[in-house]
């Protein structure tokens, strides 16, 4: 797929130079006497695999890394120290997770053998040994104050069998990297640990503990997989289950995230990440268009706004919890040492995400300028996407060559459209949205141009969490969340006297009503005073 200039590429290409800056160059990534052992290390691999799978192209760095990594580990094959057997720190676990996933992609990516033995190794030596006593991570947290730092501490204490951290619950961060080593090795001992680890996470309450929701959706997108691997129906039922707490219980108003489940202290774009990786896969799953519509929200309004003008990512405040303003004025303007490199794979998933094949269907499901060629099961397709969206409703599809059979076209219908038309050829055909798309069936040929056109409605939405202060709105540009920059006091709006002024910007009074996911394309100094009011009173 070979991206052309719009958003997207913007982002996609500022993530990439941000992770090769001076933080994720071979010199400065393997840490030591660090509590989160292969965690940065891990991070950085997986984003910088992901990137090069995304744009195509070559990580500066990576190659280096990789060559330096084996001398990094210790001599069990991970990262950290070797705990006494039958003991096990949770920080260490989650960390080495991240490790598991870049080289599980890595492998995936680029088949090497040796990366495969590594992968092997961890299963081996660090994960097996822990069989049987994931059932015995203490939920009873032994006083443990339901505290914690942008980064997660280890504590002074051992519970059981475990070393805990304030991020209750990272352990099971692991079932993400578990998991995607089971799709790779299939080892029958590592899919009984796995079963161990998701019985054992379905038994807690994440808002009793107060679990990090990162931790949570990373377990989640976990057990996904794992029902994807197995067609083990009560996984997905598990899946959809702690997808449907976080959404009611630990999503912003810009479909961002408390970090903590009941303790709305700021967002976390790690957590954003896997929400939208979650969301779109409970998609694909399932067909049910409200988790499309959720992967869209949290792609423009959370990640949108959690992407800094260095590409990098940062924590905001959680609006909606407190009050009616998001800032990035939260201490962590880039969480450098975790987000930023989980940006890299959330890019990577918003490039993969743009359309997805299914037989001999092509399910347009985000819009974006475009080139790329689709394997169908009666043969190859390849078209051109040119657009606007989501500022306006046009979308453009130019086939480059097709399969002579029918193949079939699915363009997502966002639920703010109004008025939409299909095109053929210049020809209008006849449409009709089911399960929010519409299709066009045809022996497509070279040159035959296919137009989606709809227009984007202004329109504003009650709080979404149950949670959130109470009576008050979001105002949308379609699909795009509005707010007003560094207002001195609440705006209340009158959605009668909006003027529209192009770019999704509305004139209201002597206030302007601007696109939230602007923050990238501002300076930094900017960016980091930036005090948004997204949550408004309004005037119906």
């Amino acid at each position: 797929m070979k991206l052309n200039d719009d958003d997207l590429k913007f982002r996609v290409e500022r993530s990439f130079d941000r992770l090769e800056q001076e933080e994720y160059t071979p010199g400065k990534i393997f840490k030591e006497e660090y509590s989160w052992p292969g965690d940065w290390e891990g991070r950085t691999i997986l984003a910088l695999v992901s990137l090069e799978k995304a744009t195509g192209r070559k990580a500066k760095y990576l190659d280096e890394i990789m060559n330096i990594l084996p001398s990094k580990l210790n001599k069990k094959g991970y990262f950290g120290n070797i705990e006494p057997a039958e003991l096990f720190d949770e920080q260490q676990v989650s960390g080495n997770s991240w490790f598991l996933r870049g080289l599980c992609e890595y492998y995936e990516a680029y088949g090497d053998a040796k990366v495969y033995q590594y992968i092997e190794t961890i299963v081996e030596n660090l994960l097996l040994p822990i069989k049987g006593f994931y059932e015995l991570y203490p939920l009873d947290r032994g006083g443990i104050a339901k505290e914690g730092e942008a980064i997660g501490q280890p504590q002074d204490v051992i519970l059981g069998n475990w070393k805990p951290s304030s991020d209750t619950g990272c352990a099971f961060i692991m079932l993400d990297g578990a998991t995607h080593a089971y799709k790779i090795t299939k080892n029958k001992a590592l899919g009984e640990l796995i079963y161990e680890m998701i019985s054992k996470f379905m038994t807690i309450d994440l808002l009793e503990l107060s679990l990090q929701t990162h931790a949570t959706l990373s377990a989640t997108r976990g057990i996904l997989r794992y029902y994807e691997i197995t067609g083990n129906k009560a996984m997905f039922e598990n899946a959809e289950k702690v997808y449907s707490i976080y959404r009611e219980e630990g999503m912003t108003e810009n479909y961002a995230n408390y970090n903590w489940f009941t303790r709305p202290t700021w967002t976390e774009p790690c957590a954003i990440i896997d929400s939208y990786i979650l969301a779109y896969s409970l998609w694909v799953n399932t067909g049910k268009i409200s988790y499309l519509y959720d992967a869209q929200n949290i792609f423009y309004n959370a990640m949108g706004y959690a992407q800094r003008p260095n590409g990098g990512f940062g924590c905001d405040s959680c609006v909606g919890a407190e009050n009616e303003f998001i800032s990035t004025g939260k201490g962590i303007f880039e969480a450098f040492w975790c987000c930023t490199m989980r940006g890299g794979e959330g890019m990577r998933e918003a490039v993969e995400s743009s359309y997805y094949a299914d037989g001999d269907v092509v399910k347009l499901t985000f819009y974006h300028n475009y080139e790329t060629e689709v394997e169908l099961a009666s043969g190859k397709i390849s078209f051109s996407q040119i657009t606007n969206y989501p500022i306006d409703g046009n979308v453009k599809v130019n086939i480059i060559e097709a399969p002579f059979k029918t193949s079939s076209i699915m363009f997502f219908i966002p639920e703010c459209a109004k008025n939409v038309s299909l095109l053929y050829n210049g020809s209008s055909e006849k449409i009709e949205i089911i399960d929010g798309f519409v299709v066009i069936s045809k022996i497509f040929k070279a040159n035959d141009i296919v137009e989606l056109v709809f227009d984007i409605t202004l329109n504003s939405q009650i709080t979404i969490n149950h949670n959130s202060i109470k009576g008050y709105h979001t105002i949308r540009h379609g699909m795009i969340i509005l707010g007003i920059d560094n207002p001195k006091e609440e705006v209340m709006v009158d959605l009668n006297k909006l003027e529209y002024r192009g770019a999704g910007q509305y004139k209201a009074g002597d206030f302007l009503l601007t696109p939230i996911n602007d923050v990238i394309y501002m300076t930094e100094e900017m960016a980091r005073k930036n005090n948004k009011q997204v949550l408004f009173k309004v005037i119906l």
